[in-house]
């Protein structure tokens, strides 16, 4: 019985450290919004949580906030703060496909000026190449994105 016990709780804290589907749904949702509060919302869900893709989701949601605020400064800010912490994620998990598919995402949609669209072919063909692989949430956002991106098409995950 204590075996058991230990194996439940020991389960429970492993899935209490990726994202939910509930959580994944929001983000993505957030991510293709345009409303700050909304963001502000999932900024402030997500800081709430203990998930190891916890620093990857912050970074995307300020990013697109930055794309969002009126002031260059800020713009600038937010911006910074969101890629240094994406960025840090992919470089310590670089085989993590929801983190590029992340950064697909704010890549396309980044002006050219700020310089972060280096990866996009890269990270297109990482999420072509393991879309199956990815949670059923994670798939669906994938091919709701694709009807607009300009790198991934729909037909690419028939």
């Amino acid at each position: 019985m204590k075996k058991l016990l230990i194996i439940a709780f020991m389960i429970s804290q492993a899935t209490a450290l990726h994202a939910s589907d509930s959580v994944l749904k929001n983000v993505f949702s957030t991510l293709m919004s345009n409303d700050t509060a909304l963001i502000n919302s999932g900024l402030k869900t997500v800081s709430e949580l203990s998930l190891s893709e916890k620093n990857a989701f912050t970074g995307a949601l300020l990013m697109k906030k930055a794309g969002l605020v009126t002031q260059p400064a800020e713009k600038l800010r937010l911006f910074k703060q969101g890629r240094q912490l994406l960025e840090g994620e992919i470089k310590a998990h670089p085989d993590k496909t929801l983190f590029r598919y992340l950064r697909l995402m704010i890549q396309e949609n980044s002006p050219a000026m700020l310089g972060y669209k280096k990866n996009m072919q890269e990270d297109a063909t990482m999420v072509r190449n393991h879309y199956k692989k990815l949670s059923a949430v994670v798939r669906e956002s994938v091919t709701d994105y694709a009807t607009h991106s300009h790198l991934l098409k729909p037909t690419d995950f028939e």
